[in-house]
């Protein structure tokens, strides 16, 4: 049987290689949750996605720099068209999950 690319979903995972991942990005559940935080999200819609509210009140640590492999950057808005050059530093944490040593090489484009 043939597979569709419905079959092998949004391609966040290569099926064939999920059993060998290499590197895998650490993230905890307080990281979500920090990351929530730092989206200024109501209650209500803190329990959407955490199904319960008992750490709501908890953002005493609010970041929007999730250990994952994407960025996000919140910059000032300006109706009058006025932009301030800004600098952001993202860091990620790699962890090497493949047998024995390994030598990764990094590869950014810019958009």
């Amino acid at each position: 049987m043939i597979a569709t690319p419905l079959d092998m979903g949004a391609g966040q995972v290569d099926p064939n290689r999920a059993l060998d991942p290499g590197l895998v990005y650490d993230a905890t559940p307080q990281d979500y949750i920090n990351l929530m935080c730092s989206m200024n999200f109501t209650e209500e819609q803190f329990k959407t996605f955490a199904r319960s509210s008992a750490n709501y009140d908890n953002c005493s640590n609010p970041s929007a720099d999730l250990n994952y492999p994407s960025f996000i950057a919140l910059y000032p808005f300006s109706l009058e068209g006025n932009f301030t050059w800004l600098e952001q530093k993202f860091r990620r944490t790699l962890t090497n999950v493949g047998k024995g040593g390994a030598t990764y090489k990094v590869k950014i484009e810019t958009p």
